[in-house]
């Protein structure tokens, strides 16, 4: 039986929902899907109902562990989403995504293949995620680049690679393995709007 989405709850995670493992305790669980039950319920029934005719009777409540949730509690995640009605699926969870630009992409679309960044608050991994199979792949540990920009006619990949307080125009090749430097700002200036348009503005820049 095909399962679909039929109710999104926006629940913020407490700061005394964490135990002193350091992590929302497992029975707090149970309290946001209690508040989801209530959310979906309020949506789906009418005011002049709810609670009076027609009510929830729970035969069963069982929660699967996947993973720790922490203060604040967003796990950020890659999705796709729905031109025809809107549902996003899941693909894949983020390590360490940052806090305001929640991470780094680019997208080939002859190969079906997403790259993003991981661990954006540390040392910056380079992914590459297959789209149609949902596999990941690790390109560049420890790369530092972000802001990706993706060149359909070599495949390769730019972005901005950010080290001691200097900022360099960096140039990825097929297979991904390693990155080459081209231009790089003085030190201590800082890309104000990081996006791929930036990169495209400062190609005009590198010397030839």
């Amino acid at each position: 039986m095909e399962k679909k989405l039929v109710h999104i709850e926006r629940i913020p995670i407490r700061w005394g929902d964490m135990d002193a493992m350091g992590h929302v305790n497992n029975t707090v669980y149970f309290r946001y899907m209690e508040q989801a039950r209530i959310g979906w319920f309020d949506a789906l029934v009418p005011e002049d109902e709810a609670w009076k005719s027609t009510g929830i009777v729970i035969a069963n409540a069982s929660c699967n562990f996947k993973r720790p949730i922490n203060y604040p509690g967003t796990v950020a995640y890659i999705g796709a989403i729905s031109m025809d009605d809107g549902l996003v699926e899941h693909l894949r969870d983020i390590k360490l995504p940052r806090i305001y630009t929640v991470t780094s992409v680019a997208y080939d679309a002859r190969t079906h293949t997403l790259f993003y960044t991981a661990d954006n608050t540390a040392e910056r991994d380079l992914m590459a995620l297959d789209v149609t199979t949902n596999k990941q792949r690790t390109l560049l540990k420890d790369a530092r680049i972000g802001e990706l920009a993706f060149n359909p006619a070599d495949q390769s990949i730019w972005g901005i690679r950010t080290f001691n307080g200097i900022c360099t125009l960096v140039r990825i090749p097929q297979p991904y393995k390693d990155w080459n430097a081209v231009y790089s700002w003085p030190y201590g200036e800082v890309l104000a709007t990081p996006q791929s348009g930036v990169v495209r503005n400062s190609l005009r820049t590198v010397p030839s």
